[in-house]
């Protein structure tokens, strides 16, 4: 009896370590979403105002998924309550399966005319793009890149490291584009006019009445902080890969397409991806157990 409850102590604690956690990065990614919405506003060049952008996005992205898994452990400890123990054992059997995984040589081909690409005519706007991944509440972005008809492949150096990786998990790699415009102009958001019109109210009665502000809600917030016309990206494509997909070496991999021809920020995507994805057990890098043998001898 008494290990059993030394067991659910351990894990309650667990639990409310692991909240504080979430809690803590949830208050630091809003508080960069809104410096980035202020540096959005500020910056005069493209590439501030693209990148800007683009943190925002990834802000937004990393808050949705904090409060996914807030809610889910929430549920999970309500489910302890009823019954402890086997939450207990399910909780062992999935730190025993964690796995670190990577994934690198973020390639997308491109598929131009050859009016378009040999020959010097269409269209010769320039696009940004960047792309966004997603394992769990672990969500990365790559730097922002420009490309134009001269371009076959839509590259992003770097490695991607998740550390919290289950057997079953799925990384979702998304590619976001942006029309790579000479000027931009900044449109004025209602933002100041609902901050006037909170204050002439007074506090407590301008908060009634605009409570969209102060919320980490994502959607809520891009609803009331909308990102400027020349500056918002679109999701482009996106693909999912698995375990199975962890081979060790480069692979191609199927892309859904989300735009056409018709939309301004489309690019000529071949369909594929091409990319290292690896994993490795965490217990072969950290250590999981530690003690003593007893040698028997004859």
């Amino acid at each position: 009896m008494e290990v059993k409850r030394k067991k659910i102590l351990q894990s309650s604690l667990f639990q409310q370590t692991q909240n504080t956690n979430l809690q803590a990065k949830l208050d630091f990614e809003v508080r960069m979403r809104e410096g980035a919405y202020k540096l959005l506003l500020a910056c005069s060049k493209r590439e501030q105002v693209l990148n800007a952008s683009k943190n925002l996005l990834t802000c937004n992205a990393r808050i949705r998924a904090y409060l996914h898994e807030l809610q889910e452990t929430k549920e999970e400890e309500e489910e302890e309550v009823m019954g402890a123990h086997g939450r207990i054992l399910e909780n062992t059997c999935v730190e025993n399966q964690l796995l670190s995984s990577s994934v690198t040589g973020l390639r997308f081909p491109l598929m131009w005319r050859d009016s378009d690409h040999f020959n010097n005519r269409g269209s010769s706007r320039r696009m940004a793009l960047f792309c966004m991944m997603h394992l769990g509440s672990e969500v990365f972005d790559t730097e922002m890149v420009v490309v134009d008809r001269s371009v076959t492949d839509v590259c992003f150096e770097g490695v991607t490291i998740f550390q919290d990786a289950v057997p079953s998990f799925e990384l979702r790699v998304e590619l976001w584009s942006c029309v790579f415009e000479e000027e931009l102009t900044m449109a004025k958001t209602p933002k100041k006019l609902a901050k006037k019109l909170r204050n002439s109210f007074g506090k407590s009665g301008g908060k009634k009445l605009c409570p969209l502000l102060d919320t980490s809600d994502p959607d809520t917030f891009l609803q009331c902080h909308p990102i400027p016309s020349g500056a918002r990206y679109n999701l482009l494509a996106y693909t999912t890969l698995g375990l199975c997909e962890a081979e060790g070496s480069f692979q191609s991999h199927s892309l859904i397409i989300l735009q056409n021809a018709e939309w301004p920020t489309w690019l000529p995507l071949y369909g594929n991806l091409c990319c290292k994805l690896v994993a490795q057990p965490v217990c072969m890098t950290q250590h999981m157990m530690a003690g003593y043998l007893s040698q028997k001898v004859r």
